[in-house]
């Protein structure tokens, strides 16, 4: 990408500045990356990109999870998120676990050859049981 930006015609990576009165609210984000028996998936590198990091109006996110999993990211505006984790970390440490014993999906999975991965369906993890009777979104 050119580091002279005048060309661009899309609305990508532009902005307009603004006055706001009183103080901005604060907004932020929490992931936890768990294994599929929830156990936490802890002390693991990870990065974030949105469009504030791509077009340099603030730094990438990057760190290590928490003992529990945990990603807080603080955000100042509510915007969609890439998340990149190293794959070699995280496989030495999935090797090491356990599967669950009950696969409820693999029964009621269609393979499409269109697509390479079709999500299970909804109900069929109990992290996902677990993360929605506590109040949070699973995905």
């Amino acid at each position: 990408m050119p580091s002279d930006r005048t060309h661009y015609t899309s609305a990508v990576c532009t902005t307009k500045a603004v006055l706001i009165k009183g103080e901005m609210r604060r907004n932020w984000l929490e992931i936890q990356l768990v294994d599929e028996r929830g156990e936490p998936l802890a002390h693991l590198p990870y990065r974030a990109v949105n469009e504030a990091t791509r077009c340099e109006l603030i730094a990438e996110f990057s760190g290590q999870r928490d003992a529990q999993g945990v990603i807080r990211l603080d955000v100042q505006y509510p915007l969609p998120l890439t998340l990149f984790l190293t794959a070699n970390p995280l496989a030495e440490v999935l090797q090491t676990r356990r599967l669950r014993a009950l696969r409820t999906e693999s029964k009621t999975r269609r393979l499409v050859k269109d697509y390479p991965y079709d999500s299970p369906p909804a109900g069929s993890s109990p992290v996902e049981k677990q993360a929605q009777a506590d109040g949070h979104a699973y995905h």
